[in-house]
């Protein structure tokens, strides 16, 4: 609109300059372009940080109602903190404590493109993959959705966990099984200081992760990039008291760090390494991985695993 107005102008004085030289007169000088406005500077939260940790919680009591939250497009979770895109992953690195030693620690996190019934909603499928020292420690698929108030909530898991490349357990908690309950991993706009909020509960696994944000304002600089106005969470559970992991979030982005406060026996701290989005190839592979870990679960977990809906794959040609 700019450009045609000036453009309306500029015919304007020529139509009066073709006047004024019948007159005899010079044409007046072109009238200056204004200057462009400054460009919007993007806005910094200020640095604040919560009191420590002092709520006394109900574990069994105190938990999430996901029948209050309504789902019109539970597979699509864009919320800033945690989005959740097929075919993206991400890559992360650090190290963490194994036995009493400090080792190499490797966390990667893929969406694949399916999806799986649970409790009522649909979830998007992602695949987890834990090495220590170089060596497989734990597989998952993870189950989450995305509510209309645009919190992401996670309705269960199944894992594996491996000794020397055996499975030795396999702790599975799933929404609506054996008394367990669906969970938030991050809210669309969390809160400094809480109070708290339940990341999933199951009384047999047991799962009983809670998180709370305990700084805002955050800038937060790995490997990946350097981002602003980052939060910070603080993750506990009932069976480790005075332990918390820091996750540190940057908007747009997602998880970008991992680290620990208090009595925390695995001291894990990772950085975001890489975001990469997979091609077909990729995304299949992922796709062929969780699918085997599913059919595994019917096998090992007919107490929970195998009470749940089949996942489901996109269709032909997606």
């Amino acid at each position: 609109m700019g450009r045609r107005r000036g453009t309306t102008v500029a015919l304007g004085l020529v139509v009066a300059g073709s006047i004024a030289g019948c007159g005899g007169g010079g044409a007046p000088p072109p009238a200056a372009a204004p200057p462009p406005p400054p460009a919007a500077q993007p806005t910094v939260t200020p640095h604040a940080t919560a009191p420590p940790f002092a709520e006394t919680v109900d574990w069994a009591n105190q938990l999430e109602n996901i029948e209050s939250a309504t789902f019109s497009e539970p597979t699509r979770i864009d919320n800033s903190w945690y989005s959740l895109k097929p075919g993206t992953q991400f890559i992360y690195e650090g190290y963490s404590d194994q036995q009493g030693e400090r080792v190499p620690h490797r966390f990667v996190q893929t969406v694949t493109d399916l999806t799986k019934p649970i409790n009522g909603v649909r979830t998007v499928v992602v695949w987890d993959q834990d090495f220590k020292g170089g060596e497989l420690v734990e597989a998952e698929i993870a189950f989450n959705a995305q509510s209309d108030a645009g919190d992401v909530w996670r309705l269960g898991e199944y894992p594996q966990v491996y000794e020397g490349g055996q499975i030795v357990e396999t702790p599975t908690w799933i929404a609506g099984i054996a008394g367990a309950r669906a969970g938030i991993t991050i809210k669309k706009e969390p809160q400094l200081g809480g109070p708290s909020y339940s990341q999933g509960w199951s009384p047999t696994v047991p799962w009983t992760d809670r998180a709370r944000v305990t700084q805002v304002g955050v800038t937060d600089c790995v490997p990946q990039g350097c981002y602003q106005n980052g939060i910070v969470t603080e993750e506990f559970n009932r069976e480790e008291p005075g332990a918390f992991q820091l996750k540190y979030y940057a908007p747009g982005v997602g998880n970008t760090r991992v680290d620990f406060t208090g009595a925390d026996a695995t001291r894990e701290q990772l950085e975001l390494i890489k975001v990469v989005q997979l091609d077909p190839a990729g995304l299949a592979e992922a796709r062929a991985a969780a699918l085997e870990l599913d059919k595994q679960g019917y096998e090992r977990s007919r107490a929970v695993y195998a009470l749940t809906e089949p996942i489901e794959q996109p269709p032909p040609g997606r």
